[in-house]
């Protein structure tokens, strides 16, 4: 058990990302993660351990509040963490019936963390990223995902552009989330996409994606000039496929 990953995360907060490795901080993420893998290792105060539950075989090492604080560099609010090993990259396939997620250039990585945790609440659990997007196992989007990242099967589009021709290809449905003049109300939406596609913030979706959309759909704005962050519009159209699922 290598505690060294763990070492002055306020100075280096992405030195576990970096090592190969994601990590789960707080009571809440670590029980979110232990209900999907097994981690390489649990640390944390006998309290916090003895409330998970931990299986014996499990490796964990018990630590007082404030050598872990010493540890880590902060003073946690839940002071438990487990550690580990990110997923080996697969390559999205653009065959795949859906519904999917696909992230466009999302580079902020509590907005990752934002979106993958709303999108597996609602019932989408396929999730992939372009080469412009921050990883999901990056320790920020980790934490704000809440541990959820652990239940998504994440993959990736080396070629953004690349897949989203594959797509079209294989006959999927690919719904591109933009505010474009052909753009249709969400609420006119009446098919669940096999593909729904988010785009970076301010910009939004990359032209040379968008043009390989089957359709545009928008969230009407009551005021000219509004807008939402990419991760509370993505849990809106998420929330609608869903309905559109349930009928």
């Amino acid at each position: 058990m290598d505690l060294s990953v763990l070492r002055d995360l306020r100075t280096d907060p992405e030195r576990p990302f970096h090592l190969g490795m994601a990590v789960a901080e707080g009571a809440k993420a670590v029980a979110m993660m232990l209900r999907a893998i097994t981690p390489s290792f649990v640390v944390g105060t006998e309290d916090e351990l003895a409330a998970l539950a931990l299986p014996p075989s499990l490796p964990s090492r018990t630590l007082p509040k404030e050598a872990m604080s010493e540890l880590i560099g902060f003073k946690p609010h839940s002071a438990v963490m487990a550690v580990s090993a990110i997923p080996a990259r697969t390559e999205a396939r653009a065959d795949v019936r859906g519904p999917r997620l696909f992230l466009n250039s999302i580079v902020d990585n509590a907005n990752v963390g934002a979106i993958v945790r709303t999108a597996v609440a609602l019932g989408v659990r396929d999730i992939i990223v372009d080469g412009a997007t921050s990883s999901p196992f990056m320790r920020r989007a980790v934490r704000t995902s809440m541990g959820m990242v652990f239940h998504a099967t994440i993959s990736y589009a080396s070629n953004a552009e690349g897949f989203m021709e594959g797509c079209r290809a294989a006959g999927r449905t690919v719904c591109m989330i933009e505010q474009t003049q052909q753009a249709i109300p969400l609420e006119q939406l009446r098919v669940v996409p096999d593909v729904i596609v988010v785009g970076t913030e301010g910009r939004g979706i990359a032209p040379q994606v968008l043009r390989h959309s089957s359709l545009h759909c928008a969230i009407p704005m009551e005021m000219d000039g509004c807008s939402l962050n990419v991760a509370a519009a993505t849990a809106i159209v998420l929330a609608h496929v869903r309905s559109l699922r349930s009928l």
